[in-house]
This record gives structure tokens, C-alpha cells and sequence, in this order.
């Protein structure tokens, strides 16, 4: 493809540049901040005028502009081809199945670490009065 010549212009719309900001979503101090970067770019403005633009200082706006221009890049990796996968019905009851058993274990796990709590705080609380072996559980009333 050929350059065109001296005083052709190429077909189609003329680039917006950094007004393309303008329609993006978020506040006008990060649009802002966003077309002055943009500007920065393509030497529309020097980064001393976007700086004293911003208040902040040139090593911020270098920072700044990396992680705008790394964020960029970010979003521009390839991802994952297709749609996810859908969870099945046996998968999903799976999972929640174990889910409740985690949460089982966790209950579990609490009530062990409060008796041995209370054995340690209270040694003796477990043990009949003149033995040394632990009480017996006795049944429930009513079981």
C-alpha cells in the first residue's frame, strides 16, 4: 500500500486522538489526567505542561503513564477462547456438598479447640471428685 501523495487525505473519519476520552465512563478529573497522558504521547503536550497541567511532578507522571500504558497492555493479552465452561448439575451439587462438609469440619474443629481450652483453664472440671479417670457421660433427660 502506497502513502498518499502530498496533499491527499486518506478516506474515512479524522482521528479523534484524545476526545475519545470524553465518552468513557468516570470522572472528569481522571478523563482529565487520561487525555493529557494521551497528549503526552503523541507530543501534542510536553510532559512539563501536562505536569504543571496536573500539579504533580515528572516523575509521578512517569508513573502514571506506565501504569496506564501497562493497564493498556493488560487488557490486550489474549484470553481464554470460547465461553467458560458450564458447571454441570453433578458438579454443582459436588461442590456443594463440600462446601457444607467444610463447614462441618470448621464446627468441629471450633468445638475441639474450646474443650481444650476449658481442660486447660479448668483441669479439674472433667474428673469426679476422688478419681482420676474422667466423668462419665450420663444420658440426657427425656433420652
Amino acid at each position: 500500500m502506497s502513502a498518499p501523495e502530498d496533499g491527499a487525505r486518506g478516506r474515512g473519519r479524522p482521528p479523534k486522538g484524545s476526545a475519545l476520552v470524553d465518552g468513557l465512563e468516570g470522572s472528569e478529573h481522571a478523563r482529565e489526567r487520561l487525555r493529557l497522558i494521551l497528549d503526552s504521547l503523541t507530543g501534542k503536550v510536553s510532559v512539563e505542561e501536562a505536569c504543571r497541567k496536573l500539579d504533580i511532578g515528572e516523575a509521578r507522571f512517569h508513573s502514571m503513564r506506565n501504569e496506564v500504558l501497562q493497564a493498556g497492555l493488560g487488557c490486550l493479552e489474549p484470553g481464554q477462547v470460547g465461553r467458560p465452561p458450564k458447571r454441570t448439575e453433578e458438579e454443582a451439587s459436588e461442590v456443594a456438598a463440600l462446601k457444607k462438609e467444610i463447614d462441618d469440619l470448621k464446627f468441629d474443629l471450633q468445638a475441639s479447640r474450646l474443650r481444650e481450652e476449658i481442660s486447660i483453664a479448668m483441669p479439674g472440671l472433667l474428673r469426679k471428685k476422688g478419681t482420676d479417670g474422667p466423668l462419665k457421660k450420663t444420658a440426657a433427660p427425656g433420652s
